[in-house]
């Protein structure tokens, strides 16, 4: 985690400051180039080589700050919430300590320090409510995440449907240009990769271990920030971003719309944009025949879902998935059970009308609003 990212995170309990304790480092140098366009944090210099002045407006010693990564650290805020930093990542889950016994057990001395750090009470909620859906996108990015096509795409076709289907007509690459871009739901982190060429800083946030090939496949960027934490519940600063965006995300959890109406905080006033794709609502027959084939699907065992995943895979010429790419004319049979596992394995997925979502972003005081040209509903807005 670069000290860099301190500037963008907040508790997502109470909204307060998180402060920094490293506890295991490390420095690399980059070129000039790698950081140009530098912009001094607005509200705290956390460098670690100078004390903290409030409202720093210079952009002294910002390459220093990209420069340190902590690696291994504890986040903490005033309302008694710890949050561990391993491998990098910050993890904002209430079972994060749990999931890694050894990083726990390695700091014990130091986490039981804070009181009540390793007896979260909102544990028995997320593990009932979300720890399903992290560990059916965690297994799925571990089988499919580096296939040459995901859903149809290579890495440059996959960059250019993000710029002509997934985004307002107004946009094109050079809008993205010196911009600060959150992606809810980065899965493995394809897009991280693709899209931080364009822009001057990508964060991403997922909730399953795909984090994990995130990181390591944008180990080598400074700028980009990679956290582990619930969409519905981002420990991200409100009005912090320039673009946000989330696609195929916000309807596997458990309202999509309280979820939508978390994310639609975090753009900036008056500029920020907002873009969210989420499955669309058919027919009567079709919902409910849907419905009851996934009651039986998204309750059996991972070994036997992807053996059904692979099985079903000639059902596409029938039912087509939502991008038409994804049949075996153009991609492998191993890339097309991609699709029908992430189909019929998550325990959440909630289609909506298009007229649905757009009254999402008006309640929340976004204009300019329009639904994009990619199948399902993509809506993007611009809040004001």
């Amino acid at each position: 985690m670069k000290y860099r990212l301190l500037d963008f995170l907040q508790c997502p309990h109470c909204r307060g400051d998180l402060e920094v304790q490293p506890l295991n480092h490390t420095r690399t140098e980059y070129n000039s180039s790698e950081l140009n366009d530098n912009n001094a944090c607005p509200t705290y210099c956390k460098n670690p080589d100078q004390e903290l002045i409030k409202n720093r407006e210079t952009q002294s010693h910002c390459q220093k700050c990209y420069e340190h990564e902590i690696t291994e650290g504890l986040l903490t805020c005033g309302c008694g919430k710890v949050y561990p930093i391993i491998n990098g990542i910050p993890r904002f889950l209430p079972d994060s300590f749990d999931q890694h016994v050894d990083f726990t057990r390695k700091y014990y001395n130091e986490i039981n320090k804070h009181d009540g750090a390793l007896n979260n009470k909102d544990k028995e909620h997320f593990v009932r409510m979300f720890k399903k859906t992290q560990g059916t996108f965690g297994r799925q990015w571990k089988t499919w995440g580096h296939s040459e096509r995901i859903y149809g795409f290579t890495d440059e076709e996959a960059k250019e449907w993000f710029l002509t289907d997934l985004t307002a007509r107004d946009i094109d690459a050079s809008y993205f240009k010196g911009k600060t871009v959150l992606e809810v739901g980065c899965g493995h982190g394809r897009f991280v990769k693709i899209l931080n060429d364009l822009c001057d800083e990508y964060v991403a946030i997922d909730l399953g271990p795909s984090v994990e090939l995130a990181r390591e496949i944008t180990r080598d960027r400074p700028k980009v920030h990679i956290i582990q934490a619930n969409a519905m519940f981002p420990p991200l600063k409100e009005e912090s971003f320039d673009y946000v965006w989330s696609h195929g995300v916000l309807h596997h959890t458990p309202s999509t719309k309280e979820a939508f109406q978390a994310v639609s905080k975090l753009p900036k006033k008056q500029t920020g944009r907002l873009y969210i794709w989420v499955y669309h609502k058919g027919g009567v027959v079709w919902e409910y025949g849907n419905q009851f084939v996934r009651s039986i699907t998204s309750r059996l065992p991972a070994g036997l879902l992807r053996l059904i995943s692979y099985s079903t895979v000639p059902l596409l010429y029938l039912i087509p998935a939502y991008n038409r790419r994804v049949n075996l004319s153009n991609m492998s049979w191993s890339e097309c059970a991609l699709s029908t596992h992430d189909w019929l394995a998550p325990k959440y997925q909630w289609h909506h009308s298009p007229e649905e979502v757009k009254g999402w972003f008006e309640e929340q005081g976004y204009g300019k609003i329009e639904q994009t040209s990619a199948n399902g509903v993509g809506i993007t807005g611009v809040r004001r």
